[in-house]
């Protein structure tokens, strides 16, 4: 599969990400997308190594809801009243010639 992204135009869309304090960088491999602590060097997790038969390229982090921020002089963003919420991390990703993409996250499914 290394061979035939090598040849095709998604070799240029291979991207990664750094977590909001930049402390942990995420990249995309053959054995699924790895997490490398920046300043220790050490690998810290492969997340998606289950998913063996995708090679995943491009990677978008979602680490929670934004900020409360003002907009103007009298108007504010405010997250409606749940400043208790518990960010889940999400790592989005897409699959070479795949027509999806993956969510990965700590939360298990509801069993509703």
């Amino acid at each position: 599969m290394e061979k035939e992204i090598q040849k095709s135009q998604a070799r240029y869309f291979q991207c990664l990400s750094f977590d909001e304090s930049s402390s942990f960088l995420f990249f995309p491999s053959v054995t699924g997308v790895k997490v490398i602590h920046v300043y220790g060097g050490a690998l810290v997790r492969v997340i998606g190594d289950i998913e063996h038969t995708e090679r995943f390229l491009n990677i978008n982090l979602y680490q929670g809801q934004a900020l409360k921020r003002d907009v103007g002089a009298t108007e504010s963003v405010v997250t409606n009243g749940q400043d208790d919420f518990m960010s889940d991390p999400c790592l989005i990703v897409t699959a070479f010639k795949k027509n999806r993409f993956f969510i990965f996250s700590s939360r298990e499914p509801s069993e509703e």
